[in-house]
């Protein structure tokens, strides 16, 4: 019985042991992480690991923010994906940006989103980073917003028709400048909690 209680007791600190090393080391590793697993960094966390970059964190970098085109989803990555397993080869326009401007360029866009989403939830994003502790990430020298007429239009009036009506808006009021800015100030900025 003692030998059973010892070897859990040593397999429990050798558990912890290398969790405490995988914690300290993971930080600084994010962006060799391989382009199959970037799903499992968890949303605000993959951003690092994107490798159009020249290192974990960007530097007088670009931001690019929108839908699914900014993301980076499409059949260049479906086709890099079936790749290696250990790859993380270029599969999007922040790659191509990124080898022109030799500038750190990363991505926050959300799939099926429009363009207002992003934007707000590039702010929660940035803030999230900051607040852990291996990571200080400095504000974007330039965004740049994608917009896709094709569905970003529907997806922004209805994104702005369902908070106006969540939060108690007078519809008829949509195109007061006076009332409409009110609704932007106090839902966005103040009530939104990605904001």
């Amino acid at each position: 019985m003692k030998k059973y209680i010892f070897t859990g007791i040593y397999l429990t600190i050798y558990s912890l042991f290398v969790l405490v090393i995988l914690e300290l080391i993971f930080p600084f590793t994010i962006n060799r992480f391989p382009l199959k697993l970037h799903s499992i960094l968890g949303r605000g966390v993959d951003i690092l690991g994107q490798t159009s970059k020249n290192s974990v964190i960007p530097k007088d970098y670009m931001a690019i923010t929108g839908d699914s085109y900014a993301v980076g989803l499409g059949d260049w990555k479906r086709e890099q994906v079936k790749g290696s397993f250990f790859s993380s080869p270029p599969f999007q326009s922040t790659h191509i940006l990124h080898k022109k401007t030799k500038q750190d360029v990363v991505t926050f866009g959300k799939m099926g989103s429009g363009s207002i989403q992003p934007v707000v939830e590039m702010i929660s994003t940035f803030d999230y980073l900051n607040s852990l502790w291996a990571f200080q990430l400095d504000k974007p020298k330039r965004i740049l917003v994608y917009f896709y007429e094709g569905n970003d239009i529907y997806d922004n009036i209805t994104d702005i028709f369902l908070r106006f009506d969540k939060n108690g808006y007078d519809r008829k009021l949509f195109y007061n400048n006076v009332y409409y800015e009110k609704f932007m100030s106090e839902v966005f900025l103040e009530k939104d909690p990605l904001a």
